[in-house]
């Protein structure tokens, strides 16, 4: 039974990667889309951001659909859209049949980003799910990631339109494993399970995480520009500082195997802490930037993943786990919305380091959140 179960999370956890490719596979494709199609940097923008849009729109509003049909269907409910909307992005050609089909794709990222964590935090063994929790966190740049490699591994000379298409299959290939391993039987538990709201440490952990999420964009988004306005630029690759987000990821894995969610508070605590005294040191100088950079970025998804990890502590079934998970997406969804354009504002403005001390205000924010949590509890 247990050994089903690891082999169930496993499943989960590749389609959370496998929609993170979705939501990333615009990126490597600018270039391809404004040969091809002539759409300007604004109208791909926005195509690459509709699902996160979605997300900060529609996420909590989702986790009635999701306690409703359960977590099981829900996650194969949301798989079925997103490989509708990948298909018919891939075969349309214009921009108006891109927003619908990236439209349809949105609707089933909604749905997986609250079904996958929260089968995750009530389904998995209990000894694991703060490992599994820890490495849900790092499914967005895991997937980016995923996304980069895949675009790169095929021929430059394909148009756009197909390599799109050529995302769809490990969407359809995770949920089809999915599909034929993870019984619906497991939602009963939620249809017996009443609705309730959401605790109000539940609300702390989502603003937790809001502020988290307030870190990653606010930092990588600008990270390209700020590389290219220093004459040292090549120190740090921006590609290279991303990558130490899963390795928190993974570390925070690690610390948490076998102790359930006993470590994750601690552990996201420490990471808020310290993001916050390696913000206060960014855009200073490139020597000490090639060094705290990485360790921001790392501090990042040890944050995350504590964060994720806090969850089965609060969440009795799938139904509440996914009411706090559909919470802390949508406060995630509205740092996304809502931190770049401050983060411009801050950097064109005051300068970097402006930015650099908000970052370490948001921080220590989020530090005193997750104590505030504790103490609740």
């Amino acid at each position: 039974m247990s050994a089903q179960a690891i082999s169930r999370g496993i499943l989960v956890l590749g389609l959370g990667f496998a929609a993170g490719m979705q939501l990333g596979k615009i990126a490597p494709l600018i270039g391809r889309m404004q040969a091809e199609f002539g759409f300007s940097l604004t109208f791909i923008g926005w195509l690459a951001s509709l699902l996160g849009l979605f997300v900060a729109l529609a996420a909590y509003p989702a986790t009635r659909f999701v306690a409703r049909r359960g977590t099981a269907r829900s996650l194969k409910a949301g798989a079925v859209a997103m490989i509708a909307g990948a298909i018919a992005l891939g075969l349309s050609r214009s921009a108006e049949l891109m927003i619908v089909s990236r439209g349809i794709e949105a609707i089933g990222y909604v749905l997986l980003v609250i079904a996958a964590p929260a089968n995750l935090a009530t389904h998995s063994p209990s000894h694991l799910r703060g490992v599994f929790l820890a490495l849900w966190g790092g499914f967005v740049p895991i997937g980016y990631a995923l996304a980069n490699l895949q675009a790169a591994a095929l021929p430059e000379e394909w148009p756009s339109s197909w390599v799109m298409l050529t995302f769809a299959f490990p969407i359809a290939l995770s949920s089809v494993l999915m599909a034929v391993t993870l019984p619906t039987e497991m939602d009963t538990g939620a249809k017996a399970a009443k609705r309730r709201p959401i605790p109000l440490i539940g609300w702390v952990l989502a603003t937790a995480f809001g502020l988290y999420v307030y870190l990653s964009i606010g930092f990588f988004t600008f990270l390209p520009e700020y590389r290219a306005s220093h004459s040292a630029g090549d120190v740090m690759f921006p590609a290279a500082v991303a990558l130490c987000v899963p390795l928190g990821n993974v570390l925070a894995a690690i610390l948490l195997r076998g102790s359930g969610a006993s470590r994750a508070r601690p552990l996201a605590l420490i990471g808020f802490i310290s993001a916050g005294v390696a913000a206060a040191m960014l855009y200073s100088s490139w020597p000490l930037d090639a060094i705290v950079m990485p360790l921001f970025a790392l501090a990042g998804g040890m944050t995350a993943s504590g964060l994720f990890a806090q969850v089965p502590r609060l969440a009795a079934n799938e139904t509440a786990a996914a009411s706090i998970i559909g919470a802390m997406a949508q406060a995630g969804g509205l740092s996304t919305l809502l931190e770049p354009p401050l983060a411009g504002f801050l950097a064109e403005t005051y300068g970097w380091a402006a930015l650099g001390w908000s970052l370490t205000t948001v921080a220590l924010t989020g530090a005193a959140l997750n104590i505030l949590f504790h103490a609740a509890r």
